[in-house]
């Protein structure tokens, strides 16, 4: 009897369930979730589940798509910081010069 198996990170995909259990170190009587198709684990799912993974997919994307418009704001921010720093430092040596001027006029 082939049947597919649930869990990925197991040693097989497809294989003789007997052999399997054996190649694993299991007994045959040991409980492991096989099933022939991966469609027949979704319609195991409830409705509530549905629910809540897609809401936390939902957040998930939310939070991506927050963090992503945080990281451009802060460059934006520091793009024009830097003009705004060069404006100041201007200003600063414009004074220095017209007091420098002031003294030796």
């Amino acid at each position: 009897m082939k049947m597919q198996c649930l869990y990925p990170h197991l040693s097989f995909q497809t294989a003789d369930f007997d052999k399997s259990l054996e190649g694993l170190g299991l007994h045959p009587s040991a409980t492991i979730l096989l099933v022939q198709e991966r469609s027949a684990v979704r319609e195991a799912l409830t409705p509530t589940h549905r629910v809540r993974s897609a809401q936390y997919a939902l957040s998930d994307m939310i939070r991506s798509i927050g963090n992503f418009f945080n990281v451009i704001f802060a460059r934006i921010q520091a793009f024009f910081g830097e003009f705004q720093f060069a404006a100041q430092q201007q200003g600063l040596r414009s004074k220095i010069s017209s007091h420098c001027w002031s003294i030796f006029s």
